[in-house]
């Protein structure tokens, strides 16, 4: 027994820290409830109350229950309409998946005292929470023991996994957005690679079928990653062993291809089960007007910009380049195939078209390939000759990624940065840096530009805004009555001068999306800043990007926007214009 805590031991400290840290320090918050199960999570959940409770995969009754719980959440983005008019879930089920055996207790224990189940209590949010870190410390494992099979030292391993697990975002998105799918997906990773050197090591079968189970749930959660099939070649090293792995895999005789392949199927077939529930077809493309530009990829962006940079955000994967040298010295090819994963990985993602994917801490997309980043990591670990510096050195770059939680956590730096903003915020900690940074800007829809309309500005310019000008520089804009699946373009862009005793705190540009039938309403506000105290002593021109995706499934048929100076600062605005244009993701 003390043998297999001993084997274990390092993840259950990780663990365990992780639960006090919720529990002392997350579940205790304001408003708690909302923060557990938010954005792109809602629709990763949405699958099991939906399924278990509501009994409805129109979604439309736990929507229903959503708004009842949640007074504050606005509308569910991930509840789609179709042409049909039938409602779907645009997200995957492999979290709901994963997360199925915690769900299934709570309900088991809510079913004991409670007559009124919902899936949204208190106690289904924090046994979810449970789970994400039960994931996230088995990928922990799962990635140590990878790194034990392939360097054969247990040291290197372990540091190498500790520092991957606390000293890159990952560990953020397993406290603060921990309804996300990229820990889930680290573990199945970390799973996979594992599975290949215990095949590769034994040829036994039962590992080849659950490489067929892993890479079939890490397709229920993101099909695109399944893109880690490319990574067989860099976790064997060499081409040798490649040879031999696929040798083994395709002999007929044995059916290990075909038997990895079913175990795929009878997983992945799940989301062809639930596009048949849903709309009655077993195929079924719900990211209606989103896609990939591969022919304008932001490369370079991707790994390297205050924007979202991989190498910004997160400086302790340095070290992993670093480690390439020491790869090198002991399986040059692996070298080779590493660059070459890497290069199609983010080749790919950065095409996407919301390059940046919504804004995060550092760079989200590649939390589940740091499993591969972890590799000349470790290697670093092992062959440099001054092991206590490099210790030292990863965890300063790991106190780095704390504090930047920490200002993401807290509302003091933007979920994206500018150069400007990236340094300015750099050491501000106090609760009088809340809201003293803001990113104004999206990315550019995906699809056609099949119209723009410059709009008229009810006021001039220029405009001097202080105690007796709250509000200023009204417009509006009607959306087309075939506007379904359609993407908008809002560009502001303005001159301002602020007074030399003043700042732009509580300024806002507000988009006020009406429903001219039923009245219904949803603000959304933009600071008027990028750093609050821009434009004191010469004007400074700032420009303001929002997109909009017309849903049809709401009809928000009218945006108002205007200047909203709530906290009556003092400050001009010496030009101003508002250009909206249209984007249909295949033309007309």
């Amino acid at each position: 027994m003390k043998r297999k805590i001993s084997a274990i031991l390092p993840e259950l400290v990780v663990g365990c820290v992780l639960t006090i840290v919720i529990t002392c320090f997350f579940w205790k918050t304001e408003n708690a409830e909302y923060e557990i199960i938010t954005s792109d999570g809602r629709g990763y959940y949405a699958f099991l109350p939906a399924t278990f409770i509501q009994h409805d995969l129109s979604f439309k009754t736990t929507y229903a229950v959503e708004r009842r719980e949640f007074k504050n959440m606005v509308n569910p983005h991930y509840v789609i309409e179709n042409a049909k008019g039938q409602t779907f879930n645009k997200c995957y089920p492999g979290v709901a998946v994963m997360q199925l055996p915690f769900f299934l207790t709570t309900l088991l224990i809510e079913s004991t005292y409670s007559d009124n189940i919902t899936g949204y209590s208190m106690l289904f949010l924090m046994i979810f929470h449970l789970g994400s870190i039960f994931y996230a410390v088995l990928g922990m494992y799962f990635l140590r023991k990878y790194l034990e099979l392939t360097l054969n030292d247990k040291r290197a391993a372990l540091l190498a996994s500790l520092f991957i697990f606390i000293g890159t975002n990952l560990f953020f998105i397993v406290i603060v957005r921990t309804s996300f799918s990229h820990h889930f997906s680290f573990c199945l990773f970390a799973a996979f690679a594992y599975m290949v050197r215990k095949y590769f090591d034994s040829g036994r079968l039962k590992h080849v079928i659950w490489i067929g189970i892993v890479l079939g749930l890490i397709a229920l959660i993101r099909p695109l990653n399944v893109m880690i099939i490319l990574a067989i070649p860099l976790i064997l090293l060499d081409w040798k062993s490649i040879r031999s792995f696929f040798t083994r895999l395709f002999e007929v005789k044995n059916g290990h291809l075909i038997f990895s392949f079913a175990a795929f199927m009878l997983v992945f077939s799940l989301v062809f089960v639930l596009n048949y529930l849903q709309t009655g077809n077993i195929m079924n493309w719900s990211y209606e007007g989103e896609g990939f530009n591969f022919g304008s990829p932001h490369f370079w962006e991707e790994l390297f910009s205050y924007r979202i940079g991989l190498f910004v955000h997160t400086p302790l994967l340095l070290l992993s380049l670093v480690g390439l040298y020491f790869l090198y010295k002991k399986a040059p090819q692996a070298v080779f195939f590493w660059l070459g994963y890497v290069t199609v990985v983010n080749y790919i993602v950065s095409s996407w078209w919301s390059w940046d994917f919504g804004g995060f801490y550092g760079n989200r997309v590649y939390i589940e390939h740091l499993v591969f980043f972890a590799l000349p990591l470790a290697y670093f670990f092992q062959g440099v000759r001054w092991q206590k510096v490099a210790i030292g050195i990863a965890s300063i770059f790991s106190i780095f990624m704390w504090t930047r939680a920490y200002q993401v956590k807290a509302g003091i730096t933007p979920n994206r940065f500018t150069q400007e903003t990236f340094f300015k915020s750099m050491f501000r900690l106090g609760s009088s840096q809340v809201n003293s940074f803001a990113f104004s800007q999206d990315a550019q829809p995906y699809g056609y530009r099949t119209g723009i309309e410059r709009l008229v500005i009810s006021e001039s310019t220029p405009m001097e805004f202080g105690e007796q000008r709250e509000f200023g520089l009204g417009t509006t804009y009607n959306l087309p009555s075939d506007h379904a699946h359609n993407r908008y373009y809002f560009k502001i862009n303005l001159n301002k001068t602020l007074a030399a005793d003043s700042d732009l705190k509580g300024v806002h540009l507000v988009m006020d999306w009406y429903d001219t039938i039923t009245n219904h309403r949803n603000y959304h506000s933009v600071p008027l800043f990028e750093y609050y105290k821009e434009g004191r002593g010469e004007p400074k021109n700032l420009t303001i990007i929002q997109e909009h995706y017309a849903n049809p499934k709401h009809e928000l048929n009218q945006v108002n926007i205007y200047i909203w100076n709530q906290q009556k600062k003092r400050f001009v605005i010496n030009a101003y214009e508002v250009i909206v244009e249209e984007y249909m993701p295949y033309g007309k």
